[in-house]
């Protein structure tokens, strides 16, 4: 060990084991090899030399220090030999606590090590005065240098985790220097170190971190361990396997010496779950070969699989797929993507800047006019189409990123906005793939797969569960690089058709929502009956749809499993929580919750998803009158020519963008009042009753709580108030386009501005059309609520009105406070920049904007 004290308490446990078989032990003169490996540098090797006068003629002045290049002249060929023996073992001793056991000793100077050893045993028992003490303090060197010499029959080792960052510079540089192959972590290095030490033939056992395995980084390690040794047993453990410990490890025995047509036997508990499994589950598969996670592999077939993963589960078919075809990276580019070195600079949600300054359906890296373009960076676990929100500053080349000081990567142009298929290199279940149109660069967390007019072959085999399968065989963590991807053998079928089915529905299912760039509009205003009817018909094209991609999926896995055979391995089924419509409540809740919470869960997201569209169409992002998005440009401009144009002829916007949203009826512009003029421009006035019940009870399954004393209105009033901007936040990922301003705590006065109309006039509006007037009907009301209290007919009755007038003092005391600062502001006349993002242009209004720590993360500030 390196450390004193584990050696002592080590030496002392070994002992009293001993005691137990023997009461004599301490009466035998008992010499543990057990140690704490010291350090060299504080002995001098002059005075130690002249000490030993091992040739009886030392001359003064004739040597040099330790740490000398040049070498010394010390008498004869042998006494030259024995002194540069003892240089060499110092020096490797010099920084021994850093570096332990991993200091390697050569076989070779075994001879002359236990010769060096009998010859100070001499001195310290026969030597001068000057010779014992000059060899007692070589002795334990000299002795541990004879220890990590020694070859042994077996070798057991739970040796230190430590990343190559975690090592400081000198171990850095000493595993660079003496263990190239194994340098990417301390156990790996201790996994070549410990083979070192044992036999031909001898075992090596092992617990460590399963990554070895299968990480890219440890490839060396295992191809060394495969093709120079043998792997002949591994129990690979479940993350939890050592409570309380939660680290992923496998224990293991490696034959020193390779032995081709070995067969080593394997266990797999990683499926069964919990510390308290895993000795049980073991020994089970030790005495019952014929169980399902017990396993018989030669180790040398690991070899047939790219970069040698460890993957003892797999069949010889599946194996041999990789050595009887090519691998998918030998037939097409994949590509890591863009890296701009800081992303939070140089990314925005495709929502927060003007629509006209984003190149959307960009065919190639000419002609770059635009200062925005789509880019996929990841995202959910979502197959086939989707995940598609951001977008990237490359204005004048990517200036900006080249100059940003960041490490950034702009290379592989050629290949931006082509068709490709991606997955997120990191994610947070299984890997899935989608396919990318043309338009769409990629990012370094969304690599490509550019497979050009086999685009669709491709991704059926990357979405099969026999893609899944080898994939998480060969790399069973959740980073998914592209080295994985390009293992993959590939094999391909005349399926277009089911694909493109795959796609389009999968497309037609995220343009529904309005975080997509082709949204349309809301999909429950296509049947013009009732809300209810038209919510209940699109629960069955929802069910149509999801049946027909359960299908579609289920017949593509079928393919692959036919092809290879793999009847026993796979089952075509996909569960419904992998059918990864957004329209699916089982994928989009999960599927731990019961049937009937998910329909509740459901409608109440579907009406509140229909309550944000006809905020957009108040706002003028939308409109009935025309599909897609209206307008998204800043500062009102174009915006009135639209209007001119009739754009918004069958359900008017608003005049300034600007939404009151307040508990009680003070305006008739506000929100709820809005809302019930868009359920007439859409369903009618016949219908507006029944329309108005089935959106407060909706929003009562699981929005908001219910109140049974209020009107459907009135519940329709109190989410506004309560529960919309919460929603808004949700949905356009804490970068809001319709803006909360809020007097404070109170809520006296509360509105809603659309970002992209947005100019330095709004601020000065808002306060002459909303707040003065407000502050007007607050002291009419209170006059009101003074002569309700002296006309009271009793003291119950007037102690009533006393409450609400307590209340309406407080919104009045709000109300003032916040006109003074929105007075404050709107002299400032700020102005947005909407390509600086949300983030940053929210913070510029102080605390007159609501949520304002959960978007920018920090607190308001005020400013001057």
């Amino acid at each position: 060990d390196i450390d004193d004290r584990a050696a002592q308490l080590s030496s002392f446990a070994l002992m009293m084991k001993a005691r137990e078989d023997d009461r004599r032990v301490f009466g035998r003169d008992v010499k543990l090899n057990v140690l704490s490996i010291q350090e060299s540098s504080h002995l001098n090797l002059d005075s130690l030399w002249q000490g030993l006068n091992l040739n009886g003629e030392w001359k003064k002045d004739t040597s040099l220090g330790l740490f000398d290049e040049e070498q010394i002249e010390v008498g004869n060929d042998e006494t030259e030999n024995r002194y540069q023996l003892i240089k060499r073992i110092l020096e490797r001793f010099v920084q021994a606590k850093t570096f332990g056991s991993l200091i390697n000793i050569p076989f070779d100077e075994v001879t002359g090590i236990n010769e060096l050893l009998i010859e100070l045993g001499q001195l310290v028992e026969s030597g001068d005065t000057i010779q014992m003490p000059a060899s007692q303090q070589l002795i334990p060197f000299i002795k541990q240098a004879q220890i990590l010499t020694q070859k042994y029959d077996a070798v057991v080792a739970n040796p230190p985790y430590m990343g190559s960052k975690g090592m400081n510079a000198e171990l850095k540089k000493f595993a660079k220097d003496n263990y190239p192959d194994s340098k990417s972590d301390l156990f790996t290095i201790y996994i070549e170190r410990c083979l070192a030490m044992g036999k031909h033939d001898s075992e090596l056992g092992m617990v460590t971190p399963f990554v070895w395995m299968f990480i890219s980084s440890y490839k060396r390690v295992r191809e060394k361990i495969i093709t120079a040794h043998t792997l002949s047993s591994l129990i690979q453990l479940e993350y939890n396997a050592f409570a309380p410990a939660c680290i992923p490890v496998c224990a293991y025995t490696i034959k020193q010496g390779h032995f081709n047509k070995y067969t080593g036997s394997y266990i797999k508990l990683s499926d069964f779950k919990g510390h308290k499994n895993q000795s049980p589950k073991a020994l089970e598969a030790i005495r019952n070969h014929d169980c399902s996670w017990f396993y018989r592999t030669k180790p040398y077939d690991f070899i047939k699989i790219p970069g040698t993963p460890i993957v003892y589960w797999l069949n010889d078919k599946i194996r041999n797929t990789f050595t009887d075809g090519k691998a998918l990276g030998d037939n097409y580019p994949v590509k890591s993507g863009i890296m701009t070195g800081n992303d939070p600079l140089f990314l925005r949600l495709w929502f927060e800047v003007s629509l006209n300054k984003i190149g959307f359906n960009h065919k190639s890296s000419e002609d770059m006019t635009k200062y925005w373009y789509p880019i996929s960076k990841g995202g959910d676990f979502r197959k086939w189409f989707g995940n598609n929100s951001h977008i990237i500053n490359l204005n004048n080349n990517g200036y900006d990123i080249k100059n940003g000081g960041g490490n950034f990567r702009l290379r592989d142009s050629k290949w931006y906005f082509k068709p490709y298929i991606t997955w997120s290199r990191i994610s947070s279940s299984n890997i899935s793939f989608r396919f990318i149109k043309n338009g769409v660069l990629f990012a370094d967390a969304a690599p490509g797969v550019f497979a050009g007019n086999k685009c669709f072959e491709i991704i059926s085999l990357l979405n099969s569960n026999f893609s899944d399968y080898i994939i998480s065989a060969i790399n069973p963590t959740l980073n998914y690089q592209t080295n994985d991807i390009e293992k993959l053998p590939v094999i391909s079928f005349n399926n277009m058709d089911l694909v493109e089915n795959l796609i389009e529905i999968t497309k037609i299912d995220w343009d529904c929502y309005e975080t997509s760039f082709d949204f349309n509009k809301n999909p429950l205003t296509t049947n013009l009956m009732s809300i209810a009817t038209s919510y209940k018909s699109w629960l069955k094209e929802n069910s149509l749809a999801i049946k027909k991609v359960k299908k579609y999926e289920e017949e593509n896995n079928a393919l692959f499993i036919n092809a290879y055979g793999l009847h026993n391995d796979l089952a075509p089924k996909v569960s419904l929580e992998r059918i990864t419509l957004t329209v699916n409540s089982v994928y989009r809740y999960g599927s731990k919750i019961s049937e009937e919470e998910l329909k509740k869960h459901f409608q109440s997201d579907t009406i509140a998803e229909l309550i944000s569209y006809s905020v957009g169409c108040m706002m003028g992002r939308y409109s009935l009158d025309q599909e897609g998005l209206i307008y998204a440009n800043s500062s009102n401009e174009g915006f009135n020519d639209l209007v001119s144009k009739g754009s918004y002829k069958t359900f008017p916007t608003d005049d300034d963008g600007i939404i009151p949203l307040t508990d009680e009826v003070w305006f008739d512009d506000d929100a709820t009042y809005r809302f019930k003029e868009f359920l007439i421009a859409v369903w009618g006035q016949d219908t507006l009753e029944e329309n108005l019940q089935f959106v407060a009870d909706s929003l009562c399954l699981y929005a908001i709580k219910p109140k049974k004393t209020e009107s459907p209105l009135e519940t329709i009033r109190r989410y506004f108030t309560t529960g919309f901007y919460k929603q808004h936040l949700k949905t356009y990922k804490k970068r809001p386009i319709y803006w909360l301003f809020s007097s404070g705590k109170q809520k006296a006065f509360e509105c809603l501005v659309y970002l992209h109309r947005y100019n330095d006039a709004t601020l000065s509006r808002m306060r002459t059309e909303y707040v003065t007037p407000l502050l007007g009907k607050f002291e009419a009301q209170q006059r009101h609520i003074n002569d309700q209290i002296n006309n009271a007919s009793s003291t119950a009755e007037a102690n009533k009105h006393k409450k609400a007038q307590t209340a309406l003092e407080k919104k009045q005391s709000e109300l003032r406070e916040f006109d003074d600062k929105l007075k404050h502001y709107a002299d400032m006349q700020i102005k947005l920049d909407l390509d600086d993002g949300v983030k940053v242009n929210y913070g510029k209004f102080g605390d007159l904007l609501a949520n304002v720590k959960e978007v920018t993360g920090k607190k308001p500030g005020i400013r001057g």
